[in-house]
């Protein structure tokens, strides 16, 4: 009986011995967890500002150099207008020593007609068909010869037959047919000057500025003077070129063929005038 209360009070003691610590703790735990653990939301929050930054948007990704050019636009000049303009019946130098409308004509052109080129008046003007390919013929005021420089005029346009390599111009300090100068401009835009000199031919020039022989109408100037030889087209210079003298001889208009043969030109209101070139508008 003595060793069961005995037993009873050693199991009482170490019950109030493991209960008593427990108490003092309970009530300093419980406010500790709302301080130390961070709301989850409010980091989120905070955060979610600086996920994308404002500076992956680069400021020149659509660059001002976009915009069309065109959104300017060009205004034209209207010179290159006026230089185009077809212009008949004029006469560019200081004084006429020769013209002809072709209306009665002075001249005994259509003699000079062969099988490779024919010549005729037809309705006012003066007809020219080459026949042949790679050929070039003329025709000059007969047994004139001008000791001075010389300004020649004429209009031109084109027939049926008005081939792309067709060309038209002058003859110049034409002694004969073995020494000559001769320029022209082709339907092509291809601007030639040829120095003829004893029967041999010599190209002297060539270039193209974009103004071709114009099957509708051309008005033609040819200055020839002791220092140059120049061609202009409608009143636009074409090509001009540096002599050293011009013989004495006549003057007269030019038609040829290249590639393509059977080609029609119709010259009217030819002038030949003494120089300087004085053309105004």
């Amino acid at each position: 009986m003595k060793k069961l209360w005995f037993a009873l009070f050693v199991l009482m003691m170490t019950v109030a011995a493991c209960a008593g610590p427990v108490q003092p703790q309970s009530p300093t735990t419980a406010p500790v967890q709302p301080s130390q653990a961070p709301e989850p939301t409010l980091a989120q929050a905070t955060e979610a500002p600086t996920a994308i930054p404002p500076t992956l948007i680069p400021p020149t990704e659509i660059p001002p150099t976009e915009v069309p050019p065109t959104a300017t636009p060009m205004i034209p000049t209207a010179e290159s207008t006026e230089v185009w303009v077809f212009t008949p019946n004029v006469a560019s130098g200081t004084e006429i020593v020769f013209q002809e409308d072709f209306t009665n004509p002075k001249l005994d052109w259509p003699d000079s007609s062969n099988e490779r080129m024919t010549r005729a008046f037809v309705n006012g003007e003066f007809f020219v068909n080459v026949i042949a390919t790679d050929r070039v013929g003329w025709n000059t005021v007969r047994d004139v010869v001008y000791d001075h420089d010389v300004v020649l005029d004429v209009d031109v346009h084109g027939g049926a037959n008005f081939a792309k390599d067709a060309e038209a111009g002058f003859v110049c300090g034409f002694e004969n047919s073995d020494n000559l100068f001769r320029m022209a401009v082709g339907a092509d835009g291809e601007v030639k000057f040829v120095q003829k000199l004893n029967d041999e031919n010599t190209t002297i020039f060539t270039g193209n500025v974009g103004i071709a022989l114009d099957p509708a109408g051309t008005h033609l100037t040819g200055v020839c003077t002791q220092s140059e030889l120049s061609l202009y087209v409608n009143r636009q210079l074409v090509g001009t070129y540096a002599i050293d003298g011009l013989p004495a001889g006549t003057a007269g208009v030019l038609a040829g063929s290249n590639d393509t043969g059977n080609v029609e030109l119709y010259f009217d209101n030819f002038y030949i005038s003494k120089g300087p070139y004085n053309f105004a508008d």
